[in-house]
Formats: structure tokens, sequence, C-alpha cells
């Protein structure tokens, strides 16, 4: 690890232990941040989805605080975009002695400085809500925690979007100055109560004009596709309301 100003970035070189000093495996770079050592990780994955194995983006999330005796503490989150598969687990490091690895991980020196993010700006607790445009109807609200991790780079986010209630879960992703969301596809009746349409949907909302921390207000719109025995694209109003830390 190495700090410079106010930073201080470290590297991890994760190793084979049946070789140990063959090359890395995985190069990881924590910068620390409010107490914890944070790494975040966006790759394409996979998800086992029944039978069958869906392509997805993985996000993995790697918090750790250090202690007085060396060692540290902290969890893993590994979550999906669309929202398919999700996990967490506690993660404790202990400091070793002896002959090492023989593999050196790589200078943090030579690490860019970590870029802030405007998607980091959206965490609290929020209302999604969602309006049918043609008719004024409104769909039940619901609240959610939302957590953000960035990339280093600034230009890629993921928020984990947890119901305050159950703690179900869906992710959305920040790019290109905009929150996006692909939701798990699903099986349906058609409005005359005998046909079968298999549902689509995904949320857009732009970032708000002007520097926001929190963001207090996302509006977007969410397309939802039908196809099957009664097939129509839908297009719903999306607001994202923040009220409370």
């Amino acid at each position: 690890s190495t700090c410079r100003d106010t930073e201080c970035v470290a590297t991890v070189s994760v190793v084979d232990p049946k070789n140990p000093s063959g090359p890395p495996a995985l190069t990881m770079v924590f910068d620390y941040i409010d107490g914890d050592w944070l790494s975040v990780r966006e790759a394409p994955d996979k998800c086992k989805v029944g039978d069958a194995e869906v392509d997805v983006t993985g996000w993995s999330i790697i918090a750790l605080r250090p202690r007085l005796d060396g060692s540290m503490s902290g969890e893993y989150t590994w979550a999906t975009a669309p929202a398919l598969c999700a996990s967490k687990r506690a993660v404790n490091l202990a400091p070793t002695s002896g002959a090492g690895t023989g593999t050196e991980a790589a200078d943090p020196a030579a690490e860019p400085p970590l870029r802030a993010s405007p998607g980091a700006a959206l965490w609290g607790t929020y209302t999604y809500t969602q309006t049918y445009p043609a008719t004024g109807e409104v769909f039940p609200p619901h609240d959610y925690r939302a957590t953000t991790h960035c990339l280093r780079t600034g230009d890629r986010c993921v928020t984990l979007m947890s119901t305050v209630d159950t703690n179900n879960l869906f992710v959305m992703q920040y790019g290109d100055r905009r929150f996006t969301a692909s939701f798990p596809e699903g099986d349906a009746q058609c409005t005359d109560g005998i046909g079968k349409v298999r549902q689509s949907s995904r949320d857009e909302l732009p970032l708000p004009q002007g520097p926001q921390n929190p963001i207090q207000t996302l509006t977007g719109k969410s397309f939802q596709d039908y196809t099957g025995d009664c097939p129509a694209q839908v297009e719903l109003d999306v607001r994202i309301q923040r009220i409370g830390d």
C-alpha cells in the first residue's frame, strides 16, 4: 500500500494455493475510504437459474476494516445485473509469517488516482413508484435502502436496492450519466385470463441536473415488453424519491 496526500491505495495479488509461486490469478486494487479498504469489480459472469446458466454482469464488492492486531474483518458482496443471483459473506484476514509465495503485488504507486462519480450520490432510503401515464394509475410503491459502489475510474457504479420490509433486491447500474435496471423475465396472464405472455422490463433514469449528494429525486421510464398470446409494449413513468438516510 501507499498514500499520497489524503488518499491511500493498496494492491493485492491472489494466487492459486496449489501453485503459490505461479502468476497471480487475479489482481485487486483497494482504496481506503471512511475507515475501510474497499475494492469494487465488474466483470461478465454467469448465474444459475433453475437448470440453466444465464449470462449476467457480476459485481463484487469487498470491504475490510483494519484491527489493532493487524488483522482485518469485513464483508464480500456479490450481486448480478439483472438481480438473479446475490450473496454476502463475512471475511476475516489474519497476518501470516513465513517464506511467502514468491509473488509480488503490483506497485500501488502506479495506480491512477481514485475518481469521484456522480452516481455514488444515490444512497439512503427511497420510495420507488410507477405510474401509467395514459390513465394516471399509480401502482403500489415500495421503499428501498440504496447503497452504491463505483469503479475506481468513476464511470460505472452499481446500486444495490433492498426493500426495507423484506430485503428483496434489485440492482441498478450507473453509466453514461444515467441509471438503468433490467428485471428478471417472468410469465403472466393476458387480461382475458386465458392467454399467456412472457414479460421483460427495464428502467432508464437520467442523472438529475446539477450536483446532488445525496440524490433527492430520479425520474425516468420503465419499458415493459410482452410477447406471446397478447403482445404489447408499455411505458410507465418511474419516480425514485429520497425519504431518509
